[in-house]
């Protein structure tokens, strides 16, 4: 016969080590390195479901006249302002639950505007905030 179990245990020693790790975690590293590294990292095929349903059922964004998004190109702004290292467009692209034509647009009219800068080409091409 097997021994039974004790799930209600294990959970508790899970929420104890993460519990601990956040500490160790916020004692070790400032806010803003902790936020980059969350927005850096790649999202959860379930992440990029959820943001697909929610940018498929929000309200359409309204136009610059350069054919951008006012509302992106702050979006992306804001993402930016947090990562010191920068982001590439995938990772943007991630962060925000767009296409790769929608994030593209949006650095193009950043760029324009003198929002964003960038460095590197093609793949490595990094961004950051102006």
């Amino acid at each position: 016969m097997s021994t039974p179990i004790d799930f209600e245990a294990i959970l508790i020693k899970l929420a104890i080590t993460l519990a601990d790790d956040v500490i160790r975690a916020a004692s070790e590293h400032s806010f803003a390195d902790i936020l980059a590294d969350a927005l850096v990292r790649e999202p959860a095929p379930s992440e990029v479901r959820t943001a697909k349903r929610a940018r498929l059922s929000s309200a359409p964004v309204s136009k610059s006249p350069s054919g951008g998004t006012d509302r992106l190109i702050s979006s992306v702004v804001a993402k930016l302002r947090v990562a010191p290292t920068g982001l590439r467009a995938e990772q943007l692209r991630a962060a925000l639950g767009v296409d790769k034509p929608t994030i593209t647009r949006a650095l193009r009219d950043g760029l324009a505007a003198g929002n964003v800068h960038k460095t590197g080409h093609k793949r490595s091409t990094t961004y950051f905030v102006s």
